[in-house]
């Protein structure tokens, strides 16, 4: 690869961080890092876990935001993209915003993570995802799962139509928010997976292995490496096609783990696949032997 006498480019990550069952910044940080992006962290909340284990403890962080933001105006900080996951209060929308306004990157992905499977997170709220239609006037890739689609667009999760048609109509109301470009993740269809993509007008849909069993993590793993690709000079299709691939790659090996449902997405031996910014299916430089 040949290397920006620039730098490589850089990145504003506004996500959570867990403890404990990967997921959100101890996901980004590593995937992004991998494809070639230097990753500024500005976490949202600290939890002792995931919220797929009950009990978990979460310090929510929007209190320090301001701050932490205004010392990277004044270094100052200079951004080639912005990427926004969990949200823990209003608040950091506003905030998430504000950053957009001052900092101006060239590539900005929200993935409003908010649910999954037609229910949504223990921290979220109705209000709050009602807030979370304005993070989509900033973005210029929108990445939400069908669960988050439906909420986001007020459609009844149980009765939404994914037929092609149907989606696409999804889509086009989340672009009419704001979103320059949606991509809608992970829709079934008896035994065929698609993503589906609102590029501009031009709606299409890539289909992807679908596989036997759910996995914590796969949002963020998905996301990042479609970030990590968009901020390499790769094309919006391609960037999904390669993340669906190093998803599903990553998934076929943690389910060979006997504690993969508390472990999530393992994916370190095969970050070297990621190198470029886009996954190739056998880098011959794996950093463990699987």
């Amino acid at each position: 690869m040949k290397m920006n006498p620039l730098g490589p480019p850089r990145v504003a990550a506004v996500h959570d961080l867990s403890g404990f069952g990967k997921c959100a910044l101890s996901v980004v940080i590593p995937i992004l890092s991998a494809c070639g992006v230097e990753v500024c962290p500005a976490p949202t909340a600290v939890l002792s876990a995931n919220t797929k284990f009950p009990g978990f403890s979460m310090t929510d962080l929007t209190s320090a935001l301001p701050a932490y933001l205004s010392h990277w105006s004044a270094i100052p900080v200079q951004l080639d993209g912005l990427y926004s996951g969990f949200i823990s209060s209003e608040e950091q929308i506003r905030i998430l915003i504000a950053i957009h306004e001052r900092f101006l990157p060239p590539v900005t992905v929200v993935d409003p993570v908010m649910g999954d499977n037609g229910k949504l997170y223990q921290t979220f709220t109705q209000e709050l995802c009602k807030k979370m239609r304005r993070l989509l006037s900033i973005a210029d890739v929108a990445v939400p799962n069908l669960t988050e689609a439906c909420a986001l667009t007020a459609t009844e999760y149980a009765f939404a139509d994914t037929t092609s048609s149907g989606i696409e109509k999804l889509a086009r109301s989340l672009q009419s928010m704001g979103a320059k470009n949606v991509i809608i993740t992970g829709v079934r269809r008896k035994d065929r997976l698609f993503n589906c993509l609102l590029e501009g007008n031009a709606y299409q849909e890539r289909e992807t292995r679908l596989l036997s069993n759910d996995l914590f993590g796969t949002g963020d793993l998905f996301a990042s490496v479609l970030t990590g690709g968009l901020l390499t000079g790769h094309g919006l299709a391609q960037s999904v096609d390669s993340a669906a691939a190093f998803t599903a790659c990553v998934m076929d090996y943690t389910f060979t783990l006997s504690d993969y449902e508390s472990r999530g997405v393992c994916f370190e031996p095969f970050l070297a696949r990621l190198a470029g910014g886009a996954y190739r299916e056998n880098s011959g430089n794996e950093s463990a032997r699987v």
